[in-house]
């Protein structure tokens, strides 16, 4: 009994490896009203087109076939159990994403595992770090605690401030960066 619970938990196709991805979905938004964030793109409020565009990401992640993805750019849990019953099904993947706080663009970072993660739930952290006076977290993260053959591992995904060369985000940025 405890033997079938414990497999059940890993869905990996060779329990040998473990391959792990980052893929940005650039917007992985399902196009469904209401949407999150004040950023406007082509498939923004379009269902078909945002249906799209998670068809051409998905193509990335199933070429790859990791165990584990984490997914940055998207819109909401909805939207990732979208894209992952819809065209991942088959794959093995469960869906994990605790809403961020980036409220201008609306991303979250979300996870897509083969492992269920300890107590099937991710946290987030808004410890902020500091740098030049400036104080600041990182809008977007997630950590996962797994057990991969019989060695926890932790996992942290997240998404820093964009525009790194733009000199006014320096400081944010490297604040984030420093916690």
């Amino acid at each position: 009994m405890a033997a079938s619970a414990a497999s059940a938990d890993d869905r990996r196709p060779d329990k040998t490896t473990l391959t792990i991805m980052t893929l940005n979905g650039e917007f992985l938004w399902d196009g469904v009203r209401k949407e999150e964030g004040r950023v406007n793109f082509a498939w923004k409020r379009n269902k078909d087109e945002a249906e799209d565009h998670m068809a051409d990401v998905a193509a990335l992640v199933k070429a790859a076939s990791p165990d584990i993805v984490n997914m940055v750019e998207v819109e909401n849990l909805k939207a990732l159990k979208t894209f992952n019953t819809k065209f991942l099904s088959g794959q093995g993947y469960k869906a994990y994403l605790v809403n961020g706080r980036d409220s201008t663009t609306g991303q979250d970072v979300g996870l897509l595992t083969r492992i269920d993660p300890e107590g099937n739930r991710i946290a987030r952290s808004d410890k902020k770090g500091k740098s030049g006076g400036v104080s600041k977290s990182v809008s977007k993260n997630y950590f996962a605690k797994l057990q991969v053959g019989g060695k926890k591992i932790a996992l942290v995904g997240l998404h820093f401030l964009a525009r790194p060369d733009d000199t006014s985000r320096k400081l944010p940025r490297q604040a984030a960066c420093t916690r």
